[in-house]
């Protein structure tokens, strides 16, 4: 499972805390189809996700990253794990070319492992 126990039990912790808001507000409450809200469930500031994010991470004792490097990690995780580049290019809402441009990012064991897949297709040849 891609969430650990203690991760899934911060966002579970999370949902209980929001449907206690949400009680408590009856009407008041504004379902936006967020999950991260102000206590009346509205939008909230631009600025916001990145507050938030660093206080989970904070939380959960992660190492922390930029808010923004989720986007470029869960991209670039995607292409080295072999899924087509026009499908993560579509979960993405960009071009294949500026997925390839800005998150295909070779590292030195991706270039080992194409290396020995050469030396294995030329020694059954």
């Amino acid at each position: 499972m891609f969430f650990s126990n203690r991760k899934s039990s911060a966002l579970l912790a999370h949902k209980e805390k929001q449907g206690l808001e949400k009680s408590w507000l009856g009407n008041a409450w504004q379902e936006s189809g967020y999950i991260f809200t102000p206590a009346d469930g509205t939008p909230i500031y631009p600025s916001s996700p990145s507050q938030i994010f660093d206080k989970f991470i904070k939380e959960l004792g992660l190492v922390k990253i930029p808010f923004h490097a989720l986007r470029h990690t869960h991209a670039t995780e995607l292409l080295r794990q072999g899924h087509p580049d026009y499908l993560v290019a579509k979960r993405l809402g960009d071009e294949v070319a500026t997925v390839l441009n800005t998150y295909a990012h070779p590292k030195s064991e991706d270039d080992r492992r194409l290396a020995h897949a050469y030396e294995d297709r030329i020694k059954s040849a």
